[in-house]
């Protein structure tokens, strides 16, 4: 069970929800869209065994910090920004490396684009980085934006987690604790996160500009995002490695034992 702490912004005085566990080379986990840093309760633990200081927050508008009003919603910079402050305060032993997972991802590769400070590199899980990579019908959900605000407040989380587990594909069913976990995730980010993606740019362009070493990782039966925007992606990298995993739009949380694996070959390839 993670210890989460808590810290207040002197820049904004917004409250962020992080943790900072084990000692080591830091890695900072960044969860996606409507998740929060509980997604990364498996992972923390065989990280900190394996010698490296983790650390993880709650974004902006989602888990357990700040939900400040957002008058039509929340805007991506915003949220970055909440972010680099949070970073850009923690005592590191050394560059960083970021590991974000779809939203994540996307906020990852701002930072490694447009921070200038040193990363050691970087892990892309099902990442997002352009708007043409939403599948019809997160598509669709997204267009009606206050509609799909509106549901999120009214509907149970008992009727999420049932969701999850109807759109699972065969022998690829979430666990009932992990669906119950994205359920109690999705009910406590603030409504006003549904406008996040409409506030995003195509990253393609500046992808060829990363210097770090990248890992891209996805399940390749992804039904939020196009799995061949993936490897699509990887063709502008100048250093990447390419992880085909199986599972969904969540591997980390479908198949731990295999994307963890994956995860410790590259960063002690990477660091060797």
């Amino acid at each position: 069970m993670l210890s989460p702490l808590t810290g207040l912004s002197p820049k904004t005085g917004l409250k962020t929800n992080f943790i900072i566990e084990g000692q080591g080379p830091p890695i900072v986990l960044v969860h996606g869209f409507a998740g929060s840093l509980r997604q990364w309760e498996m992972l923390v633990p065989r990280l900190v065994r394996e010698g490296f200081q983790v650390l993880a927050l709650d974004l902006l508008g989602h888990g357990d910090s700040a939900k400040p009003p957002a008058n039509g919603g929340y805007h991506i910079e915003t949220v970055y920004a909440h972010f680099f402050d949070w970073l850009d305060r923690q005592t590191l032993a050394g560059p960083p490396i970021l590991l974000g997972h779809s939203m994540g991802a996307y906020i990852s590769l701002n930072y490694a684009i447009r921070s200038g400070r040193k990363l050691r590199g970087l892990i892309l899980v099902n990442p997002y980085y352009a708007n043409h990579q939403l599948l019809s019908l997160p598509r669709l959900s997204l267009s009606g934006r206050k509609i799909s605000a509106m549901i999120l407040k009214l509907v149970p989380s008992w009727t999420i987690r049932s969701a999850l587990r109807l759109s699972g594909r065969p022998g690829e069913t979430l666990p009932r604790r992990i669906r119950q976990q994205i359920a109690d995730d999705y009910k406590r980010i603030d409504p006003g996160v549904m406008e996040l993606p409409h506030s995003t740019r195509d990253l393609t362009p500046m992808l060829p500009s990363l210097e770090h070493p990248v890992m891209v990782a996805w399940g390749e039966n992804d039904e939020t995002l196009a799995a061949e925007t993936f490897p699509a992606m990887c063709q502008n990298i100048p250093v990447v490695h390419m992880e085909r995993l199986p599972g969904g739009h969540v591997p980390h949380l479908s198949h731990p034992e295999v994307f963890h694996q994956g995860v410790l070959r590259f960063i002690k390839r990477m660091m060797a």
